[in-house]
């Protein structure tokens, strides 16, 4: 197998893609075969999950084993519920509406930051309480989307060393109606930016041998089928703004090499556009 040189020491960008993700861990396990050796990472939404675990010193069979043996379906847990719910409830109104009304979303991240966190701590068994950024042994950036200052939002060892690894994976991990927002203000990081190379842009200075971006990038094939229904309708739309604004990032930052991954007909959070 011939191993490059080229990408010996870089810089590893990974997309969102929801359910997509479980694709990462082949590609990375083939990159690391192939001599690809990541000096920082950076994700968004589910791209996150596999940045902060490489952070954490994941090896390329921990992240397969560990997504492998995920069931999506067991990170979806009832919303934190709104305490004006009852009145709501007594009117009459449909269970799902009262979800996205009052809560802001389907389903809650309790579950999705649990499991986030059980892995970081069995990466890092020293730490003790939560992991934070600071303890990563290598640097991390984290992209989600916060509503309320309207602009991204980026964890890392240098601007938030102290907060948890966990807290800013599920917020850039909290697809809108699908999830509730973080902390009632942090919703999915690709909303903004799918492919967080930008985050590299500063700091070159203190990175003389690791210029180059290597960016995974999920595929999905185009659905020319007609819309059916509002569930049809939310995935279409999640799935356009969530891939459709890297191309967009592409063609303003030179450096970046692309690795497009393949995933058929699966979709941000579903693999046939039906409610989740």
């Amino acid at each position: 197998m011939q191993k490059t040189v080229f990408f010996r020491n870089c810089l590893g960008v990974f997309q969102g893609g929801g359910c997509r993700a479980a694709a990462f861990a082949g590609a990375y396990e083939e990159a690391v075969k192939r001599g690809v050796s990541f000096s920082e990472v950076a994700g968004a939404s589910a791209g996150s999950v596999i940045a902060a675990l490489i952070g954490a010193g994941a090896s390329p069979t921990f992240i397969s084993e560990k997504l492998s043996a995920l069931k999506f379906t067991d990170l979806l847990t009832p919303p934190e519920r709104n305490v004006f719910r009852s009145v709501f409830t007594k009117a009459g109104f449909a269970k799902q509406a009262l979800d996205l009304y009052l809560d802001h979303g389907l389903y809650s991240t309790k579950a999705l930051k649990s499991w986030i966190e059980q892995l970081l701590s069995t990466l890092l068994p020293a730490v003790q309480g939560p992991v934070t950024f600071r303890s990563l042994p290598l640097p991390t950036f984290i992209v989600s989307t916060d509503l309320a200052a309207m602009s991204a939002k980026v964890w890392s060892q240098k601007t938030t060393p102290n907060e948890q690894v966990a807290e800013a994976v599920v917020a850039s991990c909290s697809i809108p109606i699908f999830f509730q927002p973080a902390n009632g203000r942090y919703v999915d990081g690709g909303l903004l930016s799918n492919l967080p190379s930008y985050v590299f842009a500063s700091g070159v200075e203190r990175r003389p041998l690791a210029s180059k971006i290597l960016a995974f990038s999920l595929q999905s094939e185009t659905v020319n089928a007609e819309i059916v229904g509002i569930w049809d309708y939310a995935s279409r739309l999640l799935s356009t703004l969530i891939d459709g604004g890297k191309r967009l990032q592409l063609e303003l930052q030179s450096n970046v090499h692309v690795i497009d991954i393949p995933t058929g007909s699966i979709q941000v959070t579903a693999s046939n556009g039906t409610s989740p």
